[in-house]
């Protein structure tokens, strides 16, 4: 579990509440095998609940290739940033581009958001 403190310049997406999600368009899914996310903790500025983030595939209600439940934290004086992993199942890969969503979820407190979103990085067969 890496934790660490976001440079003040960098930009994070603040407001991941129930079903907004970011797109990664036409991608290639050859090895993909699971994708990493830097989630930002609660701080001064900003309240988050913790809920779940949710891979999909072609559509932010597609299949569902995998997800994780962020749970929520204490308040801080500053935002931390924790890793999560999603391990991907992708069956009979196609060969095909594909448009991968990554949808925020929350069910309990769906007006209130998840976790702030600092990164991606897919995680490749070697």
């Amino acid at each position: 579990l890496t934790k660490y403190y976001p440079a003040p310049d960098t930009t994070v997406i603040r407001d991941m509440k129930e079903g907004t999600f970011i797109v990664y368009k036409r991608s290639d899914l050859r090895g993909l095998q699971g994708i990493s996310l830097g989630v930002g903790s609660n701080d001064k500025n900003n309240q988050y609940s913790g809920g779940r983030f949710e891979v999909r595939l072609d559509h932010p209600k597609g299949k569902l290739l995998g997800e994780v439940v962020v749970a929520p934290s204490q308040p801080s004086s500053r935002m931390v940033v924790t890793e999560v992993n999603i391990p991907l199942s992708i069956e009979n890969q196609d060969g095909k581009w594909h448009d991968i969503y990554i949808v925020a979820k929350n069910d309990r407190f769906p007006s209130m958001a998840v976790a702030a979103l600092d990164w991606v990085r897919f995680e490749l067969q070697h």
